[in-house]
């Protein structure tokens, strides 16, 4: 019931997106890429799909060809487990404030000194 009323994507079944520019998508892909590569070089288990998440948002999704497609409930799954095991307490706008506000101070700190 917590789940539901914090993330409305599990009630609608809906996967929310980061939308970004094109170069941005491109890199993510290519990051996405290199490390299904990475990781099937390491084990001997065939990995066929690769997620880059933004807290509970989708930014890039990667699938090879021989892989099934994933509905959105197994989307919303391998999400779900993403969180459990990587709990984020922050939201992404706190990150970046946090992120902002010391690159600041620490640049105020170069001209004074």
């Amino acid at each position: 019931t917590e789940l539901v009323h914090s993330e409305q994507a599990y009630l609608v079944e809906a996967i929310e997106r980061v939308h970004v520019n094109q170069m941005v998508n491109e890199k993510c892909m290519e990051i996405l890429l290199k490390s299904v590569k990475q990781f099937q070089g390491k084990r001997d288990l065939p990995t066929h799909h690769a997620l880059l998440l933004v807290n509970s948002k989708l930014l890039a999704f990667y699938s090879d060809r021989s892989a099934n497609e994933l509905r959105p409930k197994d989307l919303l799954m391998a999400m779900l487990l993403s969180k459990t095991f990587h709990p984020q307490a922050d939201k992404l706008e706190d990150l970046f404030s946090t992120f902002y506000i010391s690159s600041k101070y620490q640049q105020e700190s170069s001209i004074i000194a």
